[in-house]
């Protein structure tokens, strides 16, 4: 689908219009402490969900993640879950989702 490897994860927040920048500044600073590859607004910088229900103006932020199927899936091309992969992954995705949850305009 695209040239060269995706990043682990990849927080899309439409260019910075789809949530505040202390929100986003929030999420990307735990996924530069998770040891994981890591992008904000690469090549996934939110589509319509993000683009539309993302209204600063309403006080209503969206964001998109998208994750890279190395982060969490076995070598060579297999669509099975790699225990280990996904043991490092989950609590980054918890630490994301409780400093979203956390985060307060």
């Amino acid at each position: 689908m695209f040239a060269g490897t995706l990043p682990d994860l990849n927080l899309g927040t439409v260019n910075g219009a789809s949530c505040a920048g202390a929100l986003q500044d929030k999420i990307a600073a735990v996924m530069e402490g998770s040891g994981l590859t890591h992008i904000v607004n690469g090549r996934f910088i939110g589509g319509h969900i993000t683009r539309h229900y993302g209204k600063l103006s309403e006080n209503i932020h969206a964001v998109q993640m998208e994750k890279g199927q190395d982060c969490h899936l076995m070598d060579g091309g297999s669509n099975s879950l790699d225990p280990g992969k996904v043991a490092k992954l989950k609590p980054v995705l918890r630490r994301i989702a409780e400093a979203m949850l956390a985060w307060r305009p």
